[in-house]
């Protein structure tokens, strides 16, 4: 009977000690915020250990990319796989501009590595568009209070910030929130002196989700969607007043 007693209290205390770090982990590691987040988050999250590899590599091959462009003015673009996929160089080849978009990034991510990844750059224009990868991981205002310490640290001539994109109608909770935060984003804009393009409702279809002329996953542009995004924000990238 001690020796039952004994191995039950053993199996306990450590499956304490798994649930604590458990919890350590998806609270303070992953910042998850709510009970909610927990359990969705839970089942369905992209593998953390693909983010930081993604995370890492890229901003350290930024860091030491950046230092060609020393002695230049840029223009940088900085965002998620959205960003990255656009092919600034082909679409604006007359310019030189600097992609630094990074795969499943998010506003906290960017938040971290923002020094690094802008890094010895002289910015005279910044185009930012960040926030979708955020929805799953923490609510609006702290996805806003992020934004709020993005700018304060941003060094650049000119700042354009970009409203998130809406994503396929059938995720209409998250296309609920995207329109509500992309008028907080105009909002801080207005506050702050950056520049708020609003590029959402190009993209929309009758359903208030992203057109499916424009992708082909329901998140990501494809050719139709990089065509527009690049002819609403051309003029922006080409004008010497802006």
């Amino acid at each position: 009977m001690n020796y039952f007693v004994k191995n039950s209290r053993f199996i306990c205390n450590i499956t304490v000690v798994i649930l604590i770090l458990f919890n350590l982990y998806y609270f303070v590691a992953r910042e998850y915020t709510n009970i909610a987040q927990y359990v969705e988050n839970g089942f369905h999250e992209i593998d953390p250990i693909l983010e930081r590899t993604v995370y890492q590599d890229l901003s350290e091959e930024y860091f030491y990319l950046n230092k060609n462009y020393e002695k230049k003015s840029v223009i940088v673009f900085l965002g998620d796989s959205i960003t990255k996929r656009l092919n600034t160089a082909e679409y604006f080849n007359d310019v030189l501009i600097i992609n630094r978009g990074i795969p499943f990034d998010t506003t906290y991510g960017l938040k971290k590595r923002l020094s690094q990844n802008i890094k010895n750059l002289n910015i005279e224009k910044l185009f930012i568009m960040i926030g979708f990868n955020d929805l799953r991981y923490r609510n609006n205002d702290e996805i806003l209070k992020n934004f709020k310490i993005i700018f304060s640290q941003i060094k650049a001539g000119k700042v354009f910030v970009q409203s998130i994109l809406p994503v396929d109608s059938s995720l209409s909770e998250y296309n609920a929130r995207i329109v509500q935060l992309n008028c907080q984003l105009k909002t801080l804009c207005e506050q702050t002196g950056f520049l708020y393009i609003e590029l959402h409702s190009y993209f929309l279809d009758k359903n208030g989700g992203l057109s499916a002329e424009y992708t082909h996953d329901g998140v990501h542009l494809n050719r139709n969607g990089n065509l527009l995004w690049a002819e609403r924000i051309y003029s922006l990238l080409m004008d010497k007043s802006h």
